[in-house]
Parts: structure tokens; C-alpha cells; sequence
């Protein structure tokens, strides 16, 4: 028996050292040669909004006509980049644990946010007041710093870098119904806020599982953390029972530039815009 067992341990020691030599039996995935040096990533994911916050709605019709002041306020989770995403990015790692990504997230399908009021709230405008906020393709470039540890079929890894956004203008369209007693008349309005330009901070963790030598399929769990200011906004539209009243306005009250004082010393103040969100991602990536 002692005879058996001995020549049994030679045998697996044999097949350890044969494993071990360089060029025999080599398996990709547990080998050098499965990390992507270069890569490029293609992916979905579905953004929430990260924070709850005071939401602000301005430009509301009335019949003395629009407001250019931060008119309502409605605390709520919001994000201008909350929704569906599609995101590409290329990277490339330097050695076994440190690379940098360079990735670009935009919505395809944004959320939008509604105010819904009457009575005693909207009394100084009319009897009820209905707007909606949002934004079409909002953009972020994400350049990151990546760093991974590699198992055999699978890789975790983590980045973090900065959010910087290229975006696209918030509309708030609103429409009034007419104080008591004038109920039938309806005041609708456009207005376009600029944000403020300024940068956020990125960051996930996730994994990846390996397909073959070139391609993988990841997971990932990501923030965005960031917050901008409105820089100014535009009445662009104004109508009065479907009539165009834009002309009633005059020209230089259309736009106001927050934080800049009137003829008068006033100021209106600048209010933020939200963009950060919690994102879940997954996606594929390949090695070039």
C-alpha cells in the first residue's frame, strides 16, 4: 500500500512540474495573456437619482405674464441624468493592476420630472398650475484611473476619476389655468436653463467574467456625483389661450442671468441642477 501511495505522489508531482513549464499545456485565462491591455467597452446601464433635493421649477405663465424668478420648490429624488445610458469607453492598463479609461455616458431615454398644483399655492398665477422639467441628451466624459486584480476567469476591479459634463439645455414647459371665475383661459410658456459649467466626481467597483482570450462580459455598480448651477434662463415661448404673447415681454426681461444685480440692486439667486446617480451597468468588453 505504502508502495502505491508513493508512486501515486510521484505522479501528481510529475504533473504539477509539467503544468508549471513554460509553454506546455498554457491556459489563457490563468495567464498573463488574458489581461486587455488595450480594450473598449460598450454597455447599458439604469441610472437613479443619488439624493433627494429641492427640485426648482421657474418661468410660470400667468396672465401678467412669466415669472423669471425660482417660482416653486418641490423637495424629491431627482437627476437630470437619471434613465437609461448607453456608455463606451476605451482603456488601457499599463501593467498587471494599474490602466486609465477614458469613457463617455449619455441618456437615451432621460427622466423628467412634473409639478402638479392649486389653490392657495398657485393663487397669485391662477387656480392650477402643471409644468414638466428635463433635459434632452445630457452628456459625461469620465476619464479614470482602473485598478484590477485578475483571477482565473475573473477579474474585480475598481475606478475612479472625474464626471465632467457636456450638456445639454433644461426645458421647463408650464402651463396655468386662469383664477376662479376665469377658469377657461390657459396661459402656456417655454423657458431654457443654461447650466453653469462644472465638474463632478466618478467612481464604481465591479467584475468581469472571461468569455475567451478576447472578450469579456462585466457588471458594475457605479456614482456620479454631481451638481450644477443654473446660469441663466430664457422665456422662450408665452401664449394666452393658444395666442402668441411672446411680443407682450419685452425683450431684455426674457432672459435672467442669476446672481447678477438689476437697475434696481436685485438679484435673483442661482439655484443647482442635479446630476449625480447610482448606476447599475453591464456591458462587453474587448480586447484590441
Amino acid at each position: 500500500m505504502s508502495k502505491k501511495i508513493f508512486t501515486l505522489v510521484l505522479l501528481l508531482i510529475a504533473a504539477t512540474h509539467s503544468f508549471a513549464v513554460p509553454g506546455t499545456n498554457k491556459k489563457w485565462y490563468s495567464s498573463e495573456d488574458k489581461l486587455p491591455k488595450t480594450y473598449l467597452r460598450a454597455s447599458v446601464a439604469y441610472a437613479m437619482p443619488l439624493m433627494r433635493t429641492n427640485l426648482i421649477f421657474t418661468g410660470i405663465p400667468s396672465q401678467s405674464g412669466v415669472t423669471n424668478n425660482n417660482t416653486f420648490t418641490q423637495p424629491q429624488r431627482a437627476s437630470y441624468m437619471s434613465g437609461i445610458q448607453l456608455r463606451l469607453a476605451a482603456g488601457h492598463m499599463f501593467n498587471d493592476y494599474v490602466g486609465f479609461e477614458l469613457g463617455a455616458q449619455t441618456n437615451v431615454a432621460s427622466g423628467s420630472y412634473k409639478l402638479d398644483i392649486a389653490r392657495n399655492l398657485t393663487a397669485p398665477y391662477g387656480s392650477a398650475v402643471q409644468a414638466t422639467t428635463s433635459t434632452k441628451l445630457p452628456t459625461l466624459i469620465t476619464p479614470a484611473v482602473v485598478i484590477q486584480n485578475t483571477y482565473d476567469r475573473v477579474d474585480a476591479f475598481a475606478k475612479f476619476g472625474l464626471a465632467i459634463p457636456i450638456l445639454g439645455n433644461i426645458t421647463t414647459t408650464a402651463k396655468t389655468t386662469g383664477k376662479p371665475g376665469d377658469e377657461a383661459s390657459t396661459y402656456n410658456s417655454t423657458a431654457i436653463t443654461k447650466p453653469q459649467f462644472f465638474i463632478g466626481l466618478y467612481g464604481g467597483v465591479g467584475g468581469t467574467i472571461h468569455i475567451s482570450e478576447s472578450v469579456k462580459l462585466f457588471g458594475e455598480l457605479d456614482v456620479t456625483a454631481l451638481s450644477l448651477y443654473a446660469k441663466e434662463t430664457t422665456i422662450t415661448q408665452y401664449t394666452v389661450n393658444g395666442e402668441d404673447r411672446l411680443n407682450t415681454i419685452p425683450e431684455s426681461q426674457r432672459t435672467i442671468t442669476y446672481n447678477t444685480r438689476d437697475a434696481q440692486g436685485n438679484a435673483i439667486p442661482k439655484y443647482v441642477l442635479p446630476y449625480s446617480t447610482f448606476g447599475f451597468v453591464g456591458g462587453i468588453s474587448l480586447r484590441l
